[in-house]
């Protein structure tokens, strides 16, 4: 019984590494959507620790940061 548990859970183990990334591709994520193209300069960004923070926590209110850190979660 115990060895047919422990089977069952590797097996279960193994679909989620493996059936995860396939299905995510699938749907059309990609993990360079996560990286963008053009790094803006230092000297674009005035008083960037505060824009840093403001598109955080419109990200947080927005709902989609809890999507990007999923996706960073599961690509990782």
């Amino acid at each position: 019984m115990t060895t047919r548990r422990g089977l069952l859970a590797g097996l279960l183990l193994l679909a989620l590494v493996i059936g995860m990334p396939i299905g995510m591709l699938s749907l059309g994520a990609d993990p360079r959507q996560l990286i963008p193209s053009q790094w803006p300069q230092v000297s674009e960004i005035s008083h960037w620790p505060a824009q840093v923070w403001q598109v955080i926590r419109f990200a947080y209110y927005d709902g989609s940061l809890f999507r990007v850190a999923v996706l960073l979660v599961l690509w990782s």
